[in-house]
This record gives C-alpha cells, structure tokens and sequence, in this order.
C-alpha cells in the first residue's frame, strides 16, 4: 500500500507539472509594475495589490494540484467520482477546485479527501495555506500603516498651510495658487529621491558618485555643443563639472523663472530636462523652451542681466550649472590648441 501511494504521488507530479510553481512562486512580469509607480501612495496601493494577486495565483495553483490529485487517485475512489464532479462542464469543475483550494486558508468545503492521496495532500495544502494567509496579512497590514502613516502627514502638512494663509489674509487667488503649487511639490518629492536623503550614498566612494553625477548629468550638458566638445577634450573636468556644479530645479505651471532686467541671484545656465515653458522677449511673440534647450549660458563667461521673461507652461525639471564653478573648473584646464577662452571670447563677441 505504502509503494502504491508513493507511485500515485509521482503519478500525480508528473500530471501537474505544477512543482515549479510552488518552489518559485511569483507574479508575472505583466503586473510586476511596483518600480514604476510615481507617488508613495501608489507603490502601497499597487504593494497591496500585488499581494492579493500572489494570493490568488497561489489559490490557482492549488486548486490545479487538487485536481490533479483526483485524477491520479483510484477510478472508484476519488473525490471526482465521489461528489460526481469528473463529468461537470469545464467551469463548474474549475471553480470547485478554486473553491476547495480558497477553503483552505478560511472558511469550510463541503468535499473532502476520500482516498489517503487525498489526505495527505489536504494536510499539506492546509499548512502550506496557513502560512500564506500568515504572511499575506502581515504584510497588507504593514502596507495599510504606512498609507495611514502617509496619509496622516500630507493632511497635516495642508491643513498648517491652510491656516497659515487664512491668518495671513492672503486673497483667495494667490492662496490656491500656493496650494496648488504645494501640492505638486510635495508629490515631485515623492517620485525624485533628492540625493541628500539617500544615506548609503555617503558610503559610497567618492569616485563612484563622480561617476554618478556625471551619468546624470552629462546627457542634458552634451546638448550644448560646447561641452559635447569639452567632454572629448576634457573628460576630467566635465566630471568635475557634474559632481560639483550641477543642480535640480523644480518649477510648477505659472512659475516665472527669471523675469526681464533682472540679476540671477545665483547665476547659472539652465537645461531644461523635461516640461514646457515660454520666453518672451520685448514685444516679440512668446517662443516654446522644449526639453533639450537651455537659457542664461551668458552668466558662465560674464557678469549678465536676463533679457526677458521665462514662465513655465506646465510642471519643470531645469539642471542648473552654477557660474562659479564652472569657471573654477574651466580656469584648470585651458591647454594652447583647446582653450575655453577663445569660445567665451567669440561668444561675447556674438552677442
């Protein structure tokens, strides 16, 4: 009896052809779509729903074994031919299953193991489906606390605003306007990890987070030609350039980024990264700053006033160089045959 039950059970492997999915259980790769998730809340949200859709997944796929359990236990004595299942419609056989294997991990079935097979299986379905729901709740819950948790700040953080501007007397325009503004702030900072808050960065060597800035930044630089060619010449300094001259601007829709006659507080050239926005200049029609463009390249090789008005059209990412590092760096490195000097002198000349 004991062999007999042992050749059902390779019986029963080879019918299921289901092991694997038992010792490598996880969820296909068309739902697997956490890492793109653009807000914290999403990725809890989507964290949430990729655990109910393990859960169901892993029900399939006991509900397949259990199946196949019937069907490689005695032609007499299963619980197919027990219950009169084996000559139901494919879908009443298949929810059954669904039914059973769901049963498992709460609740009650009103089809039971018949044949030792049967049993053993059951005992193992019914330990492997405690500890799931063990695990799968865990975890739901801890997603829950962290939406809570989320939630909880966002709604404080806004409701202090909110004071703050009604004590203040601010006109119902500009508040909304600030509002909103907040708003888009607070969920670009949740789709950008600003560098300063990743503390393993700090462990990093410092040669590998030169290597870091410079793939960052180094694509939307080499825009320009000037230093697509500095690059060739000079791959020292631009990553030099890049680890210790660039930053990140956010602008939100209506924001003016500089404004005609005035001095950048901090000069620097701009790339935009992505965004619309329009400059407007004298009595001249507006004209589009796409991504891929850049303004104020003046304020690297002198002292510059803007020459009209820049206003983002939609949300903005700018990469900032700064001025003063740029010349500290760019003084460093101005060999006879390629020096920086002769392009700031032709570009003035230009202007």
């Amino acid at each position: 009896d004991v062999l007999l039950i042992f050749a059902r059970l390779v019986r029963l492997i080879r019918v299921s052809r289901g092991v694997k999915l038992l010792s490598n259980l996880k969820i296909p790769k068309s739902i697997q779509v956490i890492s793109f998730a653009r807000t914290t809340r999403l990725t809890i949200m989507l964290g949430m729903l990729q655990k109910l859709l393990a859960l169901v997944w892993f029900t399939h796929c006991m509900a397949c074994f259990w199946y196949a359990t019937g069907m490689a236990g005695p032609e007499d004595l299963n619980w197919l031919e027990q219950y009169d299942v084996k000559r139901a419609d494919f879908l009443f056989i298949y929810t059954t299953c669904f039914h059973w294997a769901f049963s498992m991990f709460a609740g009650s079935m009103d089809i039971f193991p018949v044949n030792a097979l049967e049993r053993m299986f059951s005992i193992a379905a019914l330990i492997i489906a405690f500890m799931m729901s063990i695990l799968t709740v865990s975890s739901i819950t801890t997603h829950m606390t962290q939406f809570q948790i989320i939630t909880a700040d966002r709604t404080k953080a806004f409701d202090a605003l909110q004071k703050y501007l009604m004590n203040q007397g601010i006109s119902k325009t500009l508040a909304i306007h600030i509002q909103f503004n907040a708003r888009k702030a607070f969920e670009e900072q949740a789709r950008n990890v600003k560098e300063e808050n990743v503390s393993l960065l700090s462990l990093v060597s410092e040669p590998l987070r030169v290597e870091l800035h410079y793939e960052a930044h180094s694509d939307i630089l080499k825009e320009h030609a000037f230093f697509k060619y500095f690059d060739a010449i000079y791959p020292v300094a631009m990553r030099r350039l890049c680890h210790f001259g660039m930053r990140t601007l956010c602008i939100a829709i209506g924001d003016v980024l500089f404004s005609n006659g005035s001095s950048p507080v901090l000069p620097s050239m701009l790339f935009l990264k992505s965004g619309l926005c329009s400059y407007h200049l004298a009595d001249l029609l507006p004209t589009d700053f796409i991504a891929g463009d850049w303004a104020s390249e003046t304020c690297l090789w002198s002292v510059w006033k803007h020459h009209g008005t820049m206003r983002a059209r939609g949300d903005c990412i700018f990469s900032a160089l700064d001025a003063e590092t740029f010349q500290k760096v760019v003084c460093q490195f101005m060999q006879k045959d390629a020096n920086p000097v002769v392009y700031a002198r032709e570009y003035l000349k230009f202007l």
